[in-house]
């Protein structure tokens, strides 16, 4: 499953964002160790032991997510903004202080 799961996601992540746009998002300072860390979890996973490289996996996703501010985390919140139920939802949350606070730290624009 966890096979499966990393062979769609790498995909989908390209064609939501396009090959220059993920590679520009991977390569980026701030974002090199995550995308590094992610990389070697999935050939962990794929070839050695599921258990470790799903860890590796998870410390990744906490590189990229707490990493680099200025690309992957605003680019999440702009993509989450967009979908059609969450959007208005997420729309209100924003106007949280701790909320607001995180999201200029991420140099999303509110509205």
């Amino acid at each position: 499953m966890m096979q499966t799961g990393n062979l769609l996601f790498v995909p989908g992540v390209v064609l939501t964002f396009g090959v220059r746009g993920t590679l520009e998002m991977c390569a980026t300072e701030g974002n090199r160790r995550g995308t590094a860390a992610y990389v070697a979890g999935l050939l962990l996973i794929r070839y050695v032991s599921s258990f470790v490289g799903f860890w590796l996996q998870c410390y990744a996703i906490f590189l990229l997510l707490t990493g680099n501010y200025d690309g992957f985390l605003s680019t999440l919140v702009w993509m989450v903004k967009m979908l059609p139920v969450v959007g208005p939802i997420f729309d209100t949350v924003d106007d949280i202080p701790w909320v607001k606070k995180q999201l200029a730290r991420a140099g999303v624009k509110s509205d």
